[in-house]
């Protein structure tokens, strides 16, 4: 190794050290929030009771789901989840056949666009039902759509 690799390793790890250590102080407000029992719940109704007790949820055609119709493998169904709603302030994603329902709760800031593009893992299933809650204000809108599922994803 050469004497100006060496000095440029140790100054780059100078700067990362401190900001790795950082992180976790940084980090736990973040990961305090999140709800065992919600996304231990096996009960579809329960899940979703678990996350937003009994406030009434409505139907919104401002709140979009867009799912493949159809899916080989369910181990990797890509989704996108979009809302025309003023401040929303999350999404919360159930899958009501696999063994958790509750999916994944994604949570925003102010003015920030409420988009999300992931993937998830689907029991096999002809019509698997796929539920989205979004909170906007003390409101709660959802909507749905169904996949089928030939070689499942979740056991």
């Amino acid at each position: 190794m050469h004497r100006r690799d060496f000095f440029r390793r140790v100054l780059e790890n100078a700067v990362l050290v401190p900001a790795l250590l950082s992180w976790p102080l940084s980090a736990s407000p973040l990961l305090a929030a999140w709800s065992q029992s919600a996304f231990r719940e096996q009960d579809f109704a329960k899940s979703i009771r678990a996350v937003f007790g009994d406030t009434p949820i409505e139907e919104s055609p401002e709140v979009q789901l867009e799912l493949p119709k159809q899916r080989e493998n369910g181990s990797v169904v890509p989704l996108e989840i979009s809302s025309t709603l003023q401040g929303v302030e999350l999404f919360a994603l159930f899958i009501e056949q696999n063994p958790t329902p509750l999916a994944g709760i994604y949570k925003f800031r102010k003015r920030t666009l409420p988009f999300i593009s992931t993937r998830i893992k689907v029991v096999e299933g002809d019509a698997v039902h796929v539920v989205v809650v979004a909170k906007a204000g003390s409101r709660l809108y959802k909507t749905s759509g169904r996949v089928k599922i030939i070689i499942g994803g979740c056991d």
